[in-house]
């Protein structure tokens, strides 16, 4: 039988296909995945989420009590972050949230991980590197940068680390 617009689809047998049996499987596979993706990361630095990093965090534990894995993990907390939103805007401090994100994430490196824990903390889960030189790098390229409010001011931000090995 030929189609024609308008008329619902029908199996070989001329029978009519249930409209669940039509939905494509990777717009629901891609749909599944989006979501598994939104509910471990944080929307705005794209960095795991709190409930996600502390899974990590997890793991690494048991790693390291069963002598398989050490690892060292690093707290950053942005330095007057409040003064930064109310002088230069959310906006900028955004920007900054976002940056800081983009190098931790650039200087991680294989099996290591960073998630946003909340406002303006962060947590690095190092395993492969030396935590040492990876938050040296971290410091500097954050206070190396630039940053332009709306209103065309430029500013720099700086965080502190903590460091446990």
């Amino acid at each position: 039988m030929a189609k024609q617009p308008g008329r619902a689809r029908h199996d070989d047998d001329d029978a009519p296909i249930p409209l669940k049996r039509r939905r494509r499987r990777p717009n629901r596979e891609a749909a599944e995945e989006k979501l598994g993706y939104e509910a471990s990361h944080d929307a705005l630095t794209n960095l795991l989420n709190r409930r996600q990093f502390l899974r990590e965090l997890e793991i690494a534990i048991s790693g390291a009590k069963s002598g398989v894995a050490t690892f060292s993990l690093a707290l950053a907390d942005l330095d007057d972050f409040k003064i930064i939103n109310d002088t230069h805007g959310h906006e900028s401090g955004d920007d900054v949230l976002v940056h800081l994100a983009a190098v931790l994430s650039g200087e991680l490196g294989a099996g290591d991980v960073a998630g946003r824990l909340g406002g303006d903390e962060f947590c690095v889960l190092i395993r492969n590197s030396s935590a040492e030189s990876v938050l040296g790098r971290i410091k500097e390229r954050l206070m190396d940068y630039e940053f332009r409010s709306a209103t065309g001011e430029t500013f720099h931000a700086a965080a502190t680390f903590g460091l446990a090995a």
